[in-house]
């Protein structure tokens, strides 16, 4: 077993959670978009734009292969781990990266270099989304703490 660190600074709180060592980098970032009941892609047909997110993992302030077994990694107890979730979306044709909603060891809102500001119906979509993520982020904080 290993105890890793989970931080969000915009809720200001520190998880710690006990892991299998033999999980992949993968396994962890699927439990972690589990505990955190983050939604599904949604189609917003309304407003002909489809939204999602894309999840990448860091460990000690790096990024890791989703391959890789955590024991692999050398990395002693308590990890800080870094999950970054990023919008997607797409509408018309354009598909774009839009923004980090969340990077757990330090909030940022940044931009990608590709990215095209979404607007018109596709701004109320990703707005829409955002939403759901930030709420669904909320809930697993206040679960967390009972």
């Amino acid at each position: 077993m290993l105890n890793i660190l989970l931080y969000s600074q915009k809720r200001r709180h520190i998880f710690d959670m006990p892991i299998p060592s033999t999980f992949s980098v993968y396994d962890l970032q699927f439990i972690l978009e589990e505990l955190f009941e983050l939604p599904d892609p949604k189609i917003y047909q309304e407003l002909n734009t489809t939204v999602s997110l894309e999840y990448s993992l860091e460990i000690n302030n790096k990024e890791v292969p989703p391959h890789k077994k955590l024991y692999e990694l050398g990395v002693g107890d308590r990890p800080l781990i870094t999950l970054r979730i990023a919008i997607k979306w797409e509408d018309a044709g354009r598909k774009v990266e839009d923004f980090f909603l969340e990077n757990t060891h330090s909030f940022e809102k940044q931009k990608s270099k590709t990215m095209t500001s979404p607007y018109g119906p596709a701004k109320r979509a990703v707005k829409r989304y955002q939403q759901e993520v930030e709420d669904a982020l909320d809930k697993a904080v206040v679960r967390f703490e009972v």
